[in-house]
């Protein structure tokens, strides 16, 4: 999808966090559940770096990562610190001490 997206002329371009919303939604259910699969965290490193720093993103982020965290310890996939490492860049401006604490305990 970002292949294809880089090609569109931008005053065309839909934005991609528009596109991804919907399915970073679904990451998040599939983390309440479980730990994430190795499909989800690759779709995750492909997608993540390509998406635009906003208000709506970064507070669906804000609330995907608890979901995400809680897996973190039990992980046997290298993707996931890079997935943190992802999450974290792009919503370090908004984290709260509590979330930090979180992140170093996971």
């Amino acid at each position: 999808l970002v292949a294809v997206l880089s090609g569109i002329p931008l005053p065309v371009l839909p934005l991609l966090n528009d596109l991804m919303l919907p399915k970073l939604e679904e990451a998040r259910e599939s983390c309440l559940k479980s730990s994430p699969s190795l499909l989800l965290l690759r779709f995750l490193r492909i997608v993540l770096p390509n998406l635009q720093p906003s208000v709506r993103l970064c507070s669906f982020l804000l609330s995907f990562l608890p979901s995400f965290l809680q897996w973190i310890p039990h992980s046997v996939h290298d993707e996931t610190f890079y997935v943190l490492d992802l999450l974290l860049h792009l919503i370090h401006k908004q984290l709260t001490e509590e979330l930090v604490a979180d992140v170093l305990h996971a």
